[in-house]
């Protein structure tokens, strides 16, 4: 609880930051932002920050936090450079409900997978998708 009210707040403190830079139609604009949204912490960087206060050495706990902005880079680059790219790709009728049904079919064959394992059929597809069995 305490945590959310203080993602809240620091919400609040860079909402009018974010209200100058938004739209993000300009390249400046665009790398303003994307610094204001590195600022909110996720699971990750929170979970990576506690690593680094573990080490109980200020020289590792900043490699720690070192390693992994260079870890998280190579991925984060082109996931950034391309999300536009594929949003706008999504906003296609026909790819968007693709997209859609292919989510829907994902969660119902998760939800299905217990009992599809009984199906002998069906027991190498599942087992090359990850299922086990329970019994």
């Amino acid at each position: 609880m305490r945590r959310a009210l203080a993602d809240a707040a620091q919400r609040r403190r860079l909402a009018p930051l974010r209200a100058r830079v938004w739209p993000a139609d300009t390249a400046p604009k665009r790398l303003a932002l994307g610094m204001l949204w590195g600022w909110m912490p996720c699971g990750l960087s929170t979970t990576l920050l506690a690593a680094a206060w573990l080490q109980a050495s200020a020289w590792h706990g900043a490699l720690t936090m070192a390693a992994f902005g260079l870890g998280t880079l190579p991925v984060m680059v082109p996931l950034t450079w391309a999300g536009m790219r594929i949003g706008r790709q999504l906003q296609r009728g026909g790819l968007r409900t693709a997209a859609g049904l292919l989510v829907v079919g994902a969660g119902l064959l998760t939800l299905a997978g217990p009992w599809l394992m009984q199906v002998p059929a069906l027991h190498g597809v599942l087992s090359a998708l990850g299922c086990r069995s329970l019994g």
